[in-house]
């Protein structure tokens, strides 16, 4: 028998709460993508998103709502499963990520094909700075330890046939999440130039790649360099900010126009949020 739109619709809602509450694991190694990376990162900061923003974010039916009665009680059974996630989020140290790349020409001298990574590498998810939506991005505290793909040189000689056909591959990076902060990167749109490109960004300490071509062949597994001198604690990055902002004043004394000075002073008050940004 059929069931009513309304009535379908809702059984849907409840079946799919049933399916993420089961579907939880804490602490197990998770897989960064477009819906785990909001709790990742909002389990992580102070002021997360409310309740209801990640409801939006994890049911169809609460966003589809045309009333705030329905909206209350689709909330009454998504909130259970958004704690069940924030939870297992929080608790989550060891994650991966699936980044499609396109291999460079094989560095003899490296014994290793480039990867087109490296540092300032960082993912994107979510919208744009002019289509809206929340921004999410993941960096590589030692993201230039993945800049090449150690390889010998006779397994990329057997592997010459594919890579004339096909050079693209998927690189299953595994780390530990480090910090979760808001991050500006360098960014440029064909209509309106460059920019700032603000994103709430997941740090991520690499420790192993695995790169695999589209035909399954395995190019490579390889350790990752740590490089935890690169982590910075936030006493460490407060101290640096409060350098940023002493020398940031004193490059405004100089300023002989008073206009030009005030101006100067007011982008040194704007770093007052450097540490926050920072994640600390």
């Amino acid at each position: 028998m059929m069931l009513p739109k309304t009535v379908l619709s809702r059984t849907m809602g409840m079946l799919f709460v049933f399916m993420l509450l089961n579907t939880v694991v804490v602490g197990e190694e998770i897989r960064i993508n477009q819906q785990t990376i909001v709790f990742l990162y909002e389990s992580r900061v102070e002021n997360r998103l409310t309740d209801e923003q990640l409801a939006e974010k994890i049911s169809i039916d609460f966003r589809n709502a045309t009333d705030e009665f329905t909206r209350y009680e689709l909330m009454e059974r998504i909130r259970p499963v958004i704690e069940k996630r924030i939870a297992e989020a929080a608790n989550t140290k060891r994650v991966y990520l699936l980044v499609g790349v396109q291999l460079g020409e094989y560095d003899f001298e490296k014994k290793a094909f480039p990867t087109t990574l490296g540092e300032g590498t960082y993912i994107r998810y979510g919208g744009t700075r002019f289509g809206g939506g929340e921004r999410y991005a993941v960096t590589f505290v030692n993201g230039e330890e993945a800049a090449f793909l150690p390889v010998p040189i006779e397994s990329a000689r057997a592997l010459a046939g594919q890579l004339r056909r096909d050079r693209r591959v998927t690189l299953k990076m595994n780390g530990e999440l480090v910090r979760a902060k808001r991050k500006g990167f360098s960014a440029y749109d064909s209509n309106f130039g460059s920019y700032t490109d603000w994103r709430k960004t997941l740090e991520v300490m690499l420790s192993s790649i695995e790169a695999t071509m589209e035909s399954g062949t395995v190019v490579a597994t390889t350790e990752v360099k740590a490089r935890p001198d690169l982590v910075k604690t936030c006493e460490q990055i407060a101290e640096d900010c409060s350098n940023k902002i002493e020398a940031c004043k004193q490059g405004c004394r100089e300023e002989e126009d008073l206009i030009v000075k005030t101006l100067c002073l007011g982008d040194c008050r704007d770093l007052s949020n450097c540490a926050r940004l920072e994640g600390c």
